[in-house]
């Protein structure tokens, strides 16, 4: 389930209306990454713990990952 990012209201951009700005000033939204927002699992922790995403058998639920957003977008246009 998409989660709405609260510091760009999901529009992955913030306008910058400080005075000193040039007018219609937008910056990618540093918490989300121009995406919007994030996915956020309604899963319960028993249904995850019995039905592990392939390859990610050994990996516990809740178990905290890094990784970049950034990553993800190699290769595409």
């Amino acid at each position: 389930m998409p989660e709405e990012c609260n510091n760009c209201g999901g529009e992955g951009f913030i306008v910058d209306d400080d005075w000193q700005a040039d007018e219609g000033d937008t910056f990618t939204c540093d918490w989300c990454r121009g995406e919007g927002g994030w996915q956020h699992c309604c899963s319960t922790p028993e249904w995850c713990e019995a039905n592990p995403v392939a390859g990610r058998e050994e990996t516990k639920r809740g178990a905290i990952e890094w990784f970049t957003f950034d990553e993800s977008k190699k290769g595409q246009s």
